[in-house]
């Protein structure tokens, strides 16, 4: 039999273990920083643009708008350094997308992930990067799972990524070796057609990114987002 006094320390710690445990979770909050590419704030519904999107708008009532923040260079690569080193590119180095002899991030950059990890932290990057090399498997310690956009998802959405590109011209859009459905407008077909782009522009990657500038064509049903936060 446990001693009464025994049983009241033991509710006395429990009960200074979970303020302890609360302070600090309040003290850690759950961040989720979601960036976009190439998303044009003047058509988001937010800001009074003429695309509805209700869930950006909730983002926005229930958190922070920014009203005046610019990116620091035009291109992804650099952008991407910068907003993960609080650095201009002529600081960090990377002054172009990597590819054309511009080196990546290197492991022992100090980020703001790095950072957060480095205090208890549970970090996670999932999506578009092309900040480090791109072999699988390259990673650092603070993105354990780290899951890009290349070679991850490519990998892993090769068969579905090949049936869309068996719809036909006009019917796919290739970006950097992903491929989407969509549809061209007609406009924008009888222009193809009447300068014959198809055929001009089919070996040329700037091209055939202008080839397939349609409309998305994807089921019209509604996707439910779930995450699940380390306790």
């Amino acid at each position: 039999m446990i001693h009464p006094y025994v049983k009241a320390l033991l509710k006395i710690v429990i009960c200074i273990h979970a303020i302890a445990c609360a302070t600090y979770a309040a003290k850690q909050p759950n961040l989720l920083f979601i960036f976009p590419d190439q998303l044009q704030r003047d058509v988001l519904s937010v800001y009074g643009g003429p695309v509805d999107t209700p869930n950006i708008d909730r983002l926005a009532d229930e958190g922070v708008l920014f009203s005046d923040a610019v990116c620091s260079t035009p291109y992804c690569a650099p952008t991407r350094m910068s907003l993960v080193t609080a650095l201009y590119p002529q600081q960090h180095g990377v002054v172009q997308n990597t590819g054309w002899k511009q080196r990546g991030m290197r492991p022992d950059e100090q980020t703001y992930p790095r950072v957060l990890w480095e205090d208890g932290y549970a970090t996670h990057h999932y999506g578009k990067w092309h900040l480090e090399g791109k072999k699988k498997g390259d990673s650092v310690d603070w993105y354990p799972d780290l899951f890009r956009y290349f070679p991850e998802y490519q990998d892993n959405m090769a068969d579905k990524l090949e049936t869309y590109r068996s719809r036909g011209q006009g019917r796919y859009s290739e970006w950097y070796s992903l491929v989407f459905p969509v549809e061209i407008a007609d406009e924008l077909k009888i222009a193809l057609d009447h300068n014959d782009l198809w055929e001009k522009w089919k070996d040329h990657w700037a091209g055939q990114m202008v080839l397939g500038m349609g409309m998305l064509d994807l089921p019209q049903s509604r996707i439910a987002l779930t995450i699940n936060w380390p306790t």
